[in-house]
């Protein structure tokens, strides 16, 4: 199933329709965690970086970030947040994560915030190159959709509406289990000057047994690690309750 998502119209509505995330209360857990295995001085890499709200805050604290991201449309948002933040905004690459070795640089801290790894077609490919990028001891943050949670709420259409200086829009998601993947489609209208515009998305999102995963990663040298899933879980937490958090450090 290929992915027909995050094009223009899509990315221009992305942040007021995630405009209730607590970006700012995830990096400090982030940044927390960091802290108890690295020195301040690492590099990091945000893969699916999107408009670049996680890269903005870590870059606010400091930290040395590199971001990435298929979709151009929400890196040229990304990196005018960036400029008007006054900071260094050619640290953003459009570029597949399949490719990161690319970059041609070390990492110490890869985040994959907000489902990124849903949308990987093979997993342990992006992990085995992955490898390439990475100093001993780097540690992996990523979130994920739970099998469980998946299974014991199954999708539903939903509609939620939002309103944003000038425009309203609203938005339709129609959500299907098919094998391991959700199949959303989007539907959204934008309403401006009594006129309606209509586009539509389709986004087919794996989700994962974590125990599954996490011995299909140990083999390629990351372990799971127990530390504050609860909390971060917390802070993502959602009406579906699919949303589950995973840290994991490179031992290799």
């Amino acid at each position: 199933m290929k992915n027909n998502s995050f094009k223009k119209d899509y990315s221009l509505l992305y942040d007021v329709i995630y405009s209730k995330k607590n970006y700012k209360a995830e990096t400090d857990f982030i940044s927390e965690i960091i802290k108890k295995f690295h020195s301040p001085n690492v590099n990091i890499l945000d893969i699916g970086c999107g408009t670049g709200e996680h890269t903005l805050e870590l870059l606010k604290k400091g930290y040395n970030v590199t971001g990435i991201d298929l979709s151009n449309e929400m890196l040229k948002i990304a990196k005018k947040k960036l400029l008007l933040n006054n900071l260094f905004s050619n640290n953003l690459f459009n570029l597949d994560a399949y490719n990161v070795n690319k970059l041609d640089i070390k990492f110490n801290v890869v985040l994959m915030m907000f489902n990124v790894i849903g949308y990987f077609e093979d997993i342990q490919l992006f992990f085995h190159k992955l490898k390439d990028c990475l100093e001993p001891n780097a540690l992996i943050f990523f979130d994920y959709w739970s099998e469980k949670a998946v299974k014991k709420n199954p999708p539903k259409t939903t509609k939620k509406d939002f309103s944003y200086k000038r425009f309203k829009a609203t938005r339709i998601s129609k959500g299907k289990i098919i094998k391991n993947k959700v199949k959303v489609d989007l539907i959204l209208n934008i309403i401006k000057k009594n006129k309606t515009k209509s586009f539509d998305e389709t986004h087919n999102v794996s989700f994962y047994d974590i125990r599954n995963l996490s011995k299909t990663l140990e083999k390629l040298g990351y372990k799971k690690k127990n530390i504050g899933l609860r909390k971060f879980e917390k802070l993502i937490n959602s009406k579906s309750q699919w949303e589950k958090f995973c840290l994991l450090k490179y031992e290799k």
